[in-house]
């Protein structure tokens, strides 16, 4: 017979298996998993032992590396669950290329796809900040690629958000030619992982600090579950017991990771001030929605009246609201809308405060900055794919709270057209610094905002000043510059119009946060507190039946 501890630790498994089970089985189970938590406190396993050693001594310097995923905005979000991993798991984070995006069709018509790519170091000047970042270690990918260590196999870390993206391995293909040590074509090690938090990921690959010098991941996407905001009880990281793991993540290492490099700080900085001077210097008094043809005549309700009802509302069901809204909890809910025609009752035809000298002309007053981010591309395929998801009664939460309170995903004309006049409205009726109202659109291609029925609000670009502001003198290709700078160009502005869809959204947010880094830090949607703490106003693009 077994010793008595023996059956007791025997005992203790099987309930573990057990709840296991369950969970599997009924989602509301999932509760009897703080048992298991309790339970699992052993010492972490790795799975991928079996695959061999490459650590040749205990004194080694263990290593994180990580594929990036689709587009900038990603990148940096991933970047972000990079940083907290190697923190978890005392490794010395790798830090990525920046890498150009491509869509799901360009790798499914090409057998090897090619993505631009660039030292991170060209776009940010993290380097610079190392010691700010401890306990936290980084270097570049080209200098861990110098060190020619071996990695045996990639590690794919199963999750159900992965199940929803597809994973490509063109980067770490790309870098074989510069000698990234990938020995073998074996198919990646798998791991499971319900959630991304620091005793999980312990779990699941803690133990593999003896026996693997570099854990190369697959992909970090969605691998961190602790939203920007949220403290997680408990976790501290070594050496900073006066701040919280959550605050030292968000508030110091993203920052740091993120500053801007010097050369691209300047050219923002020249953009900007020529956006200004361009609205300030205009001498048909800046952008407002005065005289524009659709706007005045009588067609107007009826094309309004004809968009409520292929968006399926009658005239009585069509609600009269802002924009002006904020996210709240995990889920990313918009709340908060504000009832009325504008802030502050605005009438219709409000224009954008100006002054006139004793000729009648405009005066020149200082312009107040505007970014508008809209979307095109490739949510011409994803959007319907939201709208239908709305409706289904598995949807994503969040993707039902965004359709249900009249979020637009893609904006025709008329939209960008009645969100404009809107903007407009609470520029003029906050009592906000007088001066014109200088719209700087944000967007792939300027077409999209090249509509005759938009004309008299004079939106300019990222192509109309970026020439002159010496963007072609950065270390890092166009392609790669761009989707940058109209991030940090946007972040500049005092009110928004943003798509609620978008990370590239998201990241206009998160920028503004780490430029206030000790009291906001990293976020990907602002609350209305920290919208007021930093002087901005955000507001989401709404359908036309909505304004």
């Amino acid at each position: 017979m077994l010793p008595r501890s023996a059956r007791r630790l025997a005992t203790l498994a099987l309930l573990v298996l057990l709840v296991h089970f369950l969970c599997e089985v009924s989602e509301e189970l999932c509760a009897l998993r703080i048992i298991t938590d309790w339970f699992a406190l052993t010492v972490p396993s790795c799975p991928i032992e079996a695959h061999g050693r490459t650590v040749s001594s205990e004194g080694d310097e263990r290593y994180l590396v990580y594929q990036p995923q689709f587009g900038l905005s990603n990148q940096l979000i991933a970047l972000r669950n990079a940083a907290a991993w190697a923190v978890v798991l005392n490794r010395t984070l790798v830090v990525p290329h920046i890498l150009g995006h491509l869509d799901e069709a360009e790798y499914t018509n090409n057998h090897r796809p090619h993505r631009t790519m660039t030292e991170f170091a060209n776009a940010f000047d993290y380097a610079s900040a190392a010691r700010t970042l401890a306990p936290l270690k980084v270097m570049d990918m080209d200098s861990f690629l110098v060190l020619r260590l071996p990695v045996a196999r990639l590690v794919q870390v199963d999750t159900v958000k992965m199940s929803l993206v597809t994973v490509h391995d063109d980067y770490f293909q790309a870098l074989a030619a510069r000698g990234f040590p990938v020995v073998s074509t074996a198919a990646p090690v798998g791991l499971q992982l319900r959630k991304g938090l620091p005793k999980t990921i312990l779990r699941v690959a803690g133990g593999c600090h003896a026996q693997r010098q570099v854990l190369a991941m697959r992909s970090l996407f969605g691998m961190w579950d602790v939203q920007p905001g949220f403290e997680l009880p408990g976790w501290t990281v070594p050496g900073r017991a006066d701040i919280s793991g959550s605050q030292w993540l968000d508030r110091v290492v993203m920052p740091a990771l993120l500053r801007p490099a010097p050369p691209m700080r300047a050219v923002v900085d020249r953009i900007v001030q020529s956006i200004l001077a361009s609205a300030a210097t205009d001498g048909t008094g800046g952008a407002g929605p005065r005289a524009h043809p659709l706007m005045a005549s009588p067609r107007r309700g009826a094309l309004l009246g004809a968009r409520r009802l292929r968006d399926g509302q009658g005239a009585a069901g069509a609600k009269n609201v802002g924009l002006t809204g904020h996210f709240s909890g995990s889920s990313g809910s918009l709340i908060g809308e504000v009832a009325g025609g504008g802030v502050g009752g605005a009438p219709d035809d409000a224009s954008p405060v100006t002054e006139l000298d004793q000729n009648g002309r405009v005066r020149s007053a200082p312009a107040v900055m505007a970014c508008v981010h809209v979307r095109r591309g490739d949510f011409e395929k994803d959007c319907p794919k939201y709208e239908a998801e709305s409706r289904a009664r598995s949807g994503r939460g969040w993707v039902k709270s965004h359709i249900r309170h009249g979020c637009s995903c893609i904006q025709e004309p008329i939209d960008l057209e009645l969100n404009l006049r809107a903007l407009a409205r609470r520029h003029a009726a906050v009592g906000g610094p007088p001066g014109r109202l200088a719209i700087f659109a944000s967007v792939e291609d300027p077409a999209w905002i090249s509509d005759p029925q938009l004309g008299h609000w004079n939106m300019s670009h990222l192509g109309q000043h970026a020439a002159h502001a010496g963007a072609a003198q950065l270390q890092l290709p166009w392609e790669l510059a761009a989707p940058l700078l109209d991030q940090l160009v946007c972040s500049r502005a005092r009110y928004f119009v943003l798509n609620i869809f978008s990370t590239f959204s998201q990241a206009v947010m998160a920028h503004l946060g780490l430029a206030n880094g000790a009291s906001v830090g990293w976020v990907r949607h602002l609350t209305e507190q920290q919208q007021r703490q930093l002087g901005v106003e955000v507001a989401f693009w709404r359908n036309a039946s909505w304004l």
